[in-house]
C-alpha cells in the first residue's frame, strides 16, 4: 500500500515511478535492493564470481501430525534437533509449545519425521506438557491466568475438570509450563521481543521506561503519553501500529 501511494504521488507529479525514484521508509529502501541482488546472484552466480553449494531438488520438511500439544523443547528433544530449527521451520509458533487450540502440526526436516512421529506415538498426551500447581488469589479469572500462563481458558478448565470458567480463591488448578528456563525458547515471541528491547538505544538523555498497557488503550494514547511517535513505539516493541493492545502486555 504504501509501494503504490507513493507511485501515485509521483505520477500526479509527472516523475518517474521506478523504485530508486519514490520516496520509500529506510526499512523498505534497504531490503528490496538486497532481495534483488540475491535473485541475479542466485540467477547467475559466475557473473559475480560466486560459487553456491548445490541443494538437492527434493522436499526438505514434511508436515507432521499431533493430536495434542506439545512443549517446543520436548519436541526438539524427541526429534534431536536444535530447537532453534523448529522455531525456523515453524515460524507461526510463538511460544514454548503449540497451541492449545491447535492446528496440531509441526513441520520436521524429512530425516527426522518418521523417528519424531513413531516416538511420540509413545508418549502419553498427559506428558507432552509439564504441569505447575497454581493457587487462585482473590480477582483472578481463568481468562487472566491463562493469558499469564501463554494458555487457554479452556485447556485450563479441562484440564482441571472445571464446569465452565467459574473458579474461587485459594482453588489450586494445573497449570501448562515450560519445562526449560525461558532463554532456551530463544526464538520465542517473548524473547525475540526482549532481544530487540535491549537492543534499543534512545537519544542522549533517554531514559528506558515500561509501560503496562490497560483495556482500552491505543498506541495513539500512549505514545502521546509519553511524547514518540507511533511507528516508534511499535518499532521498538516489535508491533506495527495496527496491532492489538491486549491488557497486561509491557511496552517499552
Amino acid at each position: 500500500g504504501r509501494v503504490a501511494r507513493s507511485i501515485r504521488r509521483n505520477l500526479k507529479a509527472g516523475k518517474p515511478t521506478d523504485f530508486w525514484s519514490l520516496k520509500l521508509p529506510r526499512e523498505t529502501r534497504a531490503y528490496v535492493p538486497k532481495l534483488l541482488a540475491i535473485s541475479k546472484i542466485v540467477a547467475d552466480p559466475a557473473k559475480y564470481n560466486i560459487t553456491l553449494k548445490s541443494i538437492p531438488n527434493q522436499p526438505y520438511f514434511d508436515v507432521v501430525k499431533l493430536d495434542s500439544q506439545i512443549d517446543l523443547a520436548q519436541a526438539a528433544n524427541i526429534a534431536e534437533l536444535d530447537i532453534e530449527e523448529i522455531y525456523q521451520l515453524n515460524p507461526g509458533l510463538n511460544q514454548w509449545a503449540t497451541p492449545p487450540s491447535g492446528p496440531f502440526r509441526l513441520l520436521m526436516p524429512v530425516t527426522k519425521s518418521e523417528q519424531f512421529e513413531q516416538r511420540l506415538a509413545s508418549i502419553p498426551k498427559s506428558e507432552r506438557l509439564t504441569w505447575d500447581s497454581y493457587k487462585v488469589k482473590k480477582g483472578d479469572a481463568l481468562a487472566r491466568i491463562a493469558r499469564k500462563f501463554h494458555t487457554t481458558p479452556s485447556l485450563i478448565a479441562q484440564v482441571n475438570k472445571l464446569r465452565g470458567n467459574r473458579i474461587y480463591e485459594g482453588q489450586e488448578l494445573l497449570i501448562p509450563v515450560a519445562s526449560q528456563n525461558k532463554r532456551f525458547y530463544n526464538l520465542s515471541e517473548q524473547n525475540r521481543i526482549a532481544s530487540v528491547q535491549t537492543k534499543v538505544q534512545g537519544k542522549n538523555g533517554a531514559s528506558k521506561v515500561f509501560y503496562t498497557v490497560k483495556a482500552g488503550d491505543t498506541f495513539w494514547d500512549i505514545s502521546r503519553a509519553h511524547k514518540v511517535g507511533i511507528r516508534q513505539l511499535a518499532k521498538w516493541n516489535s508491533m506495527a501500529p495496527g496491532d492489538v493492545l491486549r491488557p497486561g502486555k509491557q511496552l517499552l
